[in-house]
């Protein structure tokens, strides 16, 4: 089985948000983006973009919150990895971050999400034989509050496809 990503990037403008319907239904996995060195994109991707998806897309889509440019300087970073992993638990999300200037963790943001895609798919194949209704066992999909998502030094669950 394989998983092939197709991107649509609506650079967060609201613009794209009346054309982002159909894709929000159709898709198997979304992926937020915010830059940690901006409060404000964090609140706007947390609030704004997440209701989006909420309201649009699957209930049990793939999700993934994304943190930009993890690597600037401490003391330039107005969003902690701890408080961003924190709010992604508590919205189901899966949480990484990357730098898109060295590349460091994009690879494993792409890698992640398609896990999470493939994992959904596996989980809601009745001819599979792992295939348990109302199971998380594949453990990407859908991270329990207590264990939160999968980070970039996590590796996935036993059991998973990944």
């Amino acid at each position: 089985a394989a998983v092939s990503l197709v991107l649509w990037d609506t650079a967060g403008q609201e613009r794209f948000a009346p054309l982002s319907s159909p894709f929000y239904r159709k898709a198997d996995g979304v992926l937020v983006a915010f830059d940690v060195g901006c409060r404000e994109s964090f609140e706007r991707a947390t609030t704004h973009w997440l209701d989006q998806i909420d309201s649009k897309a699957a209930p049990n889509v793939a999700r993934l919150l994304i943190g930009l440019k993890s690597d600037i300087a401490a003391h330039l970073r107005h969003v902690s990895e701890s408080e961003a992993e924190k709010l992604a638990r508590s919205r189901g999300l899966l949480y990484c971050e990357a730098s898109s200037l060295s590349g460091d963790g994009v690879d494993d943001a792409f890698f992640i999400i398609s896990c999470a895609i493939m994992n959904a798919k596996l989980e809601s194949d009745p001819t599979n034989p792992e295939y348990v209704t109302g199971s998380d066992s594949m453990g990407v999909t859908s991270p329990a509050p207590a264990t939160g998502g999968l980070s970039r030094r996590q590796k996935p669950a036993a059991g998973s496809c990944c």
